[in-house]
């Protein structure tokens, strides 16, 4: 499923469903979380709605400052870790250098860019 932003009126709810460009990918918002790992001491990650981009450029909305620092120091090495509670084998992830990759129960595999 999916959810819109309840924020913007739209006569469809498909027409409401927000979108975000990075570098030639466009992504659907609303049907999937991002998480965001903290990188000090202890270790945690932040898991958020993937509207939240939106919610941020349109809406003006301030994540905790906490949150906003982790975004700040984001490092996709994360990505290396097994997988665990936070790392669900068959995740994607969109990658810094713009490439696709999948958690497997190993480690991370690599799809080629289509």
């Amino acid at each position: 499923g999916f959810h819109v932003c309840e924020f913007c009126p739209a006569p469809d709810p498909f027409d409401a469903m927000p979108q975000t460009v990075y570098g030639d990918h466009s992504l659907n918002l609303g049907s999937a979380e991002i998480r965001v790992p903290v990188p000090q001491t202890p270790r945690h990650m932040f898991a958020a709605p993937n509207l939240i981009i939106h919610y941020v450029i349109e809406h003006e909305y301030l994540p905790p400052d906490a949150f906003v620092a982790a975004v700040m120091e984001y490092d996709d090495s994360w990505a290396e870790l097994r997988v665990g509670p936070w790392f669900p084998a068959g995740a994607s992830i969109l990658m810094r250098n713009g490439r696709m990759a999948e958690l497997t129960p190993t480690g991370v595999k690599r799809l080629r860019k289509r």
